[in-house]
């Protein structure tokens, strides 16, 4: 769940013109992130899926709603409404390397 929530943060980061990301743009982070780190086994779209219902619901971090008019096709956007993305980021980044060397 680390890994995409970071990618989460980092796809939100990269579009500084937009409060929200697409599920697609933060799986194909997570996807990146995963390739970073040498992890082959990754998480299903639909494991995703079920990562990102808990974080808006269980621990309230992240808010999510369908795409709109404007959009091709149907998707979901992201936003996780913290002013600091960069710190969140660094802490991510930290927590995930740590429990990385540790395996």
């Amino acid at each position: 769940e680390k890994l995409f929530l970071l990618a989460i943060v980092n796809a939100l980061r990269r579009k500084r013109d937009s409060a929200y990301v697409t599920f697609g743009e933060a799986e194909d982070e997570y996807i990146m992130i995963c390739e970073k780190y040498g992890l082959r086994s990754r998480r299903s779209h639909g494991q995703l899926w079920h990562y990102l219902k808990d974080m808006e619901n269980t621990w309230r971090i992240i808010e999510t709603r369908p795409s709109g008019k404007g959009m091709r096709g149907r998707t979901t956007l992201i936003s996780i409404p913290y002013e600091s993305l960069d710190v969140l980021a660094q802490e991510l980044t930290r927590l995930v390397e740590f429990e990385l060397a540790v395996r």
